[in-house]
């Protein structure tokens, strides 16, 4: 008399069954996925740092330059050797004199309650075809009429600085890399997100 084999109870697949039938086979492990993304959000952010650390004052510094270069479009006074003009209490205003009598010219407010001080800006404009020069810078913190006259200068005019150009500037060299910033760092996230979801961040 025969008998059959017993039958065979182990966890393991038997040789001919197919693999994993029951849940029993090897299943290989997910892929690795949210690497990249994370090292990528990470050299971002401190790439982003960096460059919120610096890219503001070249930007600012770069509109301050434009603001300088069209100080000739800024004229809001133009005179003989007395010239007025109507001050605001925010403005910077810059005296300028002839180029070739600037080393000669004394300047000095006769009406109002402004002063002078040494100039800010060094570049030359040109008003009505002559080549004008920096002497003084006109300070004050009254909107009021403004008098200055000047002895040894034939000529002067008064140019307002805003300061647009170095405030937008500045203001762009702020906001890029922030906004820069938030991309990597939401980059970072989703790294860190598909890194666990696959089974390798625990």
């Amino acid at each position: 008399m025969s008998y059959a084999p017993p039958p065979q109870f182990s966890g393991y697949p038997q040789p001919g069954s197919p693999q994993g039938a029951y849940g029993y086979g090897y299943a290989p492990p997910p892929p690795r996925r949210g690497m990249i993304r994370i090292v990528l959000g990470i050299l971002g952010l401190l790439g982003s740092i960096l460059v919120l650390l610096v890219l503001p004052w070249i930007t600012g510094l770069i509109g301050l330059v434009v603001d300088a270069a069209t100080a000739e479009d800024s004229i809001v006074a133009a005179g003989t050797e007395t010239v007025s003009f109507e001050a605001d209490s925010l403005g910077i205003y810059t005296l300028y004199v002839p180029a070739d009598e600037a080393a000669t010219a004394a300047c000095a407010v006769t009406e109002g309650t402004w002063t002078v001080s040494a100039p800010t800006a060094s570049t030359t404009i040109t008003v009505e075809g002559r080549s004008m020069a920096p002497v003084v810078d006109v300070d004050g913190t009254n909107t009021e009429s403004v008098t200055v006259s000047c002895t040894g200068a034939s000529a002067t005019a008064v140019s307002e600085f805003s300061g647009t150009g170095g405030l937008i500037g500045a203001g762009l060299g702020l906001v890029l890399p922030i906004l820069g910033g938030l991309i990597f760092l939401l980059l970072l996230i989703s790294g860190i997100i598909g890194r666990v979801r696959s089974g390798r961040g625990r």
